[in-house]
């Protein structure tokens, strides 16, 4: 889909959001802090499309976007070369970098962990240690 009829569709759709952040702004800020070269809008937005150097990206940030991607169509998505360039180095083929069903194998065997339940039962931990954080 070309920019044009993505900056259409992002006016006929709410919720689409077309990032315009000059490329020039987002080199130095992979340097510093690869966390300030994401388009700002995906701290608001359900979903983003960013172009920087003819490399095109969309941005999910919905959980209901999310689910979609990653485990309805997980074997049709790819999380990019890119992401296991940045991340394989010092996370192998895990969660984070892994595709198709090695990614849905991780996924099953790590979800018990992220139950409700479990994960309650681990805040006065995160709490503690956030606290810990801050007092420092």
């Amino acid at each position: 889909m070309s920019l044009d009829a993505l900056l259409v569709l992002s006016e006929q759709s709410p919720g689409i959001t077309v990032s315009r952040r000059s490329p020039l702004s987002v080199l130095p800020a992979l340097v510093r802090d690869p966390l300030q070269a994401l388009p700002p809008e995906v701290y608001w937005e359900p979903l983003v499309y960013s172009r920087v150097a003819n490399r095109e990206r969309v941005f999910l940030l919905d959980p209901l976007l999310i689910q979609e991607a990653l485990v309805r169509n997980a074997d049709a998505l790819s999380k990019g070369e890119d992401v296991r360039r940045a991340l394989g180095p010092a996370l192998g083929q895990g969660l984070l970098t892994a595709d198709g069903a090695h990614w849905r194998w991780q996924r099953q065997s790590v979800a018990p962990a992220f139950r409700h339940e479990k994960l309650v039962g681990l805040l006065p931990a995160m709490i503690s240690a956030a606290e810990r954080t801050r007092d420092r």
